[in-house]
């Protein structure tokens, strides 16, 4: 299931499991959209705290990368990917 709404002024999205996972370890995705990169890093800075990093934050491979994304675990569990706008991209 996935779901997109508004949190104040933010764009985010939402979804159960996407892996096949045994149902006891069921998680809850967030995804949060920010403006641009300055954003995103402080927006992860911040959700990591005393969680860890799953993927930095890195261009998405071609070709979806205009944007960019990071994936990370909160101190409670729950999985958040942050994306924007990759501030390198150049249009061919």
């Amino acid at each position: 299931m996935h779901v997109e709404f508004m949190c104040g002024e933010t764009q985010m999205s939402a979804s159960d499991q996407i892996d096949e996972e045994p149902a006891s370890s069921a998680q809850i995705r967030l995804m949060v959209h920010v403006e641009n990169k300055e954003v995103a890093e402080h927006t992860i800075n911040v959700l990591s705290e005393e969680g860890k990093i799953v993927v930095p934050l890195q261009p998405h491979p071609a070709p979806d990368n205009q944007g960019m994304g990071c994936i990370l675990t909160d101190k409670y569990g729950v999985e958040w990917i942050v994306e924007c706008p990759n501030p390198d991209y150049k249009k061919n």
